[in-house]
Order: C-alpha cells, then sequence, then structure tokens
C-alpha cells in the first residue's frame, strides 16, 4: 500500500509537470520586460539561482528584497555580461544601512541590443537602433528579530523602434533566520500590463543550512 502511495505521489507530480511546462511553452515569447527573468548578480548566476534563502548581500535584491537586511555598512555590486546576438545584459546595486534594523538600496538592470532596420533584401542595413528594455528600482528592508521583511518598487521600460512602454511593479519577500538555517520566499514583477503584454511575475522560495561552522552550506531553492 505504500509502495502504491508512493508511486501515485510521483505520478501526480510528473502530470503537474507536465502541464507547468505545456503552459510555459504557449506562454513563450508573450511577456513584457523579460530581463526581469535573467538571473541578475554573478554569485546568484554561479549557484544556479539558489539564492533566495541564502541571499545575504546588495546583489540579493534581484530575488529577494528582503535579502538586504543582512547588508553592513555600504555595499556596491555590478555586472556586465556581453551575450550572443550584440545583447549586453547590465547590472547595479547599491545598499547602505540607515540603522541596526532598516538598509536601504537602489538599483538598475537592463537588457540592450543594436538591431539592423532593413526595408528590402541588402546586404548592408538601411540603419540600426537600439532596443532596450530596463528597470530601475528602490528596496527597503526590515528586520524584526528573526525575520526580515522588504519590497521593491520598479520603474519599468520599454524601447523597440517607435513603440516605447513604460510602467510600474513590485517585489516583495521575506527572510528568517534561525541558527545555522535560513529560509525565504518573494514574489517578484507584481503590476499593471506594460503595453499589451503581462509582467513576468515570479514565485520563489528557498532555503540554506550551513553544514559545519565557516564550512559548506547546502542550498536549495
Amino acid at each position: 500500500m505504500r509502495r502504491l502511495t508512493t508511486w501515485s505521489v510521483v505520478l501526480m507530480a510528473a502530470v503537474a509537470l507536465t502541464a507547468s511546462a505545456q503552459e510555459a511553452n504557449d506562454n513563450a515569447g508573450t511577456r513584457a520586460a523579460a530581463f526581469l527573468k535573467m538571473e541578475s548578480g554573478a554569485r546568484g548566476a554561479a549557484l544556479s539561482g539558489a539564492y533566495t534563502g541564502l541571499a545575504d548581500d546588495v546583489d540579493g535584491l534581484f530575488w529577494n528584497p528582503a535579502s538586504i537586511a543582512a547588508v553592513e555598512g555600504k555595499q556596491l555590486t555590478g555586472s556586465q555580461n556581453w551575450s550572443f546576438g550584440g545583447i549586453n545584459h547590465s547590472t547595479l546595486a547599491y545598499g547602505q544601512r540607515l540603522d541596526d534594523n532598516s538598509v536601504i538600496a537602489a538599483s538598475f538592470q537592463g537588457v540592450f541590443a543594436s538591431i539592423e532596420r532593413r526595408i528590402g533584401d541588402t546586404l548592408e542595413p538601411d540603419s540600426e537602433f537600439t532596443a532596450s528594455t530596463y528597470g530601475v528600482g528602490l528596496t527597503y528592508a526590515r528586520t524584526v528579530g528573526d525575520l526580515a521583511a522588504g519590497v521593491t518598487v520598479k520603474a519599468l521600460q520599454e524601447r523597440f523602434d517607435v513603440e516605447d512602454h513604460s510602467g510600474l511593479s513590485v517585489d516583495v519577500g521575506a527572510v528568517y533566520a534561525i541558527g545555522k538555517f535560513t529560509a525565504g520566499a518573494s514574489a517578484q514583477n507584481l503590476g499593471p500590463k506594460l503595453g499589451d503584454s503581462s509582467l513576468p511575475m515570479t514565485i520563489r522560495a528557498g532555503g540554506s543550512m550551513l553544514l559545519a561552522d565557516d564550512g559548506p552550506r547546502f542550498m536549495a531553492d
């Protein structure tokens, strides 16, 4: 009976994942401000995104706004990724502690690409234009006991040739830390449509555990 129950759980999980994958495939390319789905910050990207419950620096605001509550003093971070097709992904963040319990930060993230414009089938382009999509954010996090909560408000902009859209989005998150264990969750890109397309709302949850003093750490998202 126990074996049957186990296989039932596995089967239901497989069906759910298949349905989720199908939905993701059906919605491919339909979201605005797609740069918001890109992994920002070298540390979080190197950890394959397992950063929601670990983030303890200003880079963490791109994953969970509550994570900057761990920032000590002042921190400045930035990254630049030159990808294929002339696509540039840039991030910049600065955080500063206000008092014993609160931290504030400002951030920028965006994607830029040079696009060739052709009217006919020509070897050389008639002209070029820069397509851009980016956001500027302001983050506030506060600690109460073992719990930290944070919020980010972002102003978004998309420009593609003659099209130009702007809007706002909000990220909210929390981090709970006790002893060697840390857990976090966040909801990102909450807001109205940008132009005719919805924002890529993202729900994250994760945790980390220090396995030994000054030793390895286990992480999962």
